[in-house]
């Protein structure tokens, strides 16, 4: 990130899956409290909540017990589910794919119990609380709407939808419904992006003017040519699937709002 306006400059590296280097630029060593506070107070009356580990600090000590559904058997959802066996109270109950080889073989790698080739089914099932959705982007869409219709919380891999107006209108139905739905923007919560986020909020850079990001892996190597990624008709390209990396850091700068 690239913030102009002052004689004060520090730099803070963020690294991870190519995220690359960011640098502030210090506007002013002024912690401009009084404009923090109302811009706080604003975003608090707004329909896009202040990020709770900006706003309250962390919250380690509450611990949630979920029952999770995975949707999707694929490389993203592998990686998910390994990330979860660290988080108290996660239990991973149920995986769906579209074939019993392909569910079998990956529940039976992750050791998960409840196995379907049905989705339907495993939005249904009494005993999940909320679904991961790891299938291709093209069918997010449909896919959370599907776990929302039966009332579970979402967390959705990124991009949320092909476009604004799929993203509106699973947020509208979870709103309607009291339910959660998160775009899993992982990038957001890395140590030293939470750092920057923290500083922001703080306002100890001053008023932001400018941003600048980048991102870039090697997409053949790591997904193969047969990968979704490099089928328009599957919602593929550089855009959704990696460019909403870039993109998602002007509003974590400026507000969704500006």
């Amino acid at each position: 990130y690239l913030l102009n306006g002052g004689s004060i400059q520090f730099a803070a590296a963020v690294v991870g899956c190519g995220l690359g280097l960011a640098v502030i630029r210090m506007a002013c060593r002024r912690r401009q409290k009084e404009r923090i506070k109302r811009q706080l107070e604003h975003e608090r009356e707004s329909e896009d909540p202040v990020p709770l580990d900006v706003t309250q600090g962390s919250q380690s000590h509450q611990t949630t017990h979920l029952r999770w559904g995975i949707l999707g058997a694929s490389n993203i959802s592998s990686d998910w589910v390994k990330s979860l066996r660290d988080v108290q109270g996660a239990e991973i109950v149920a995986v769906a794919a579209r074939t019993q080889a392909k569910v079998q073989k990956w529940a039976d790698e992750h050791g998960i119990a409840e196995r379907y080739t049905d989705y339907n089914q495993l939005c249904a099932s009494a005993s999940i609380d909320i679904v991961y959705v790891g299938t291709i982007t093209k069918l997010h869409r449909d896919h959370v709407m599907l776990a929302l219709e039966h009332g579970k919380h979402v967390v959705v891999e990124k991009p949320i939808g092909v476009n604004a107006a799929e993203a509106r209108e699973l947020i509208q139905v979870a709103r309607q419904k009291r339910l959660f739905l998160h775009e899993g923007m992982w990038t957001r919560f890395m140590p030293a992006v939470e750092k920057c986020r923290s500083l922001m909020a703080e306002g100890a850079i001053g008023d932001p003017v400018a941003v600048h990001a980048d991102f870039g892996f090697n997409a053949v190597e790591f997904e193969g040519l047969s990968s979704p990624m490099f089928d328009p008709k599957l919602a593929g390209g550089g855009m959704l699937p990696v460019g909403c990396y870039v993109v998602q850091t002007a509003p974590m700068v400026f507000g969704s709002k500006s």
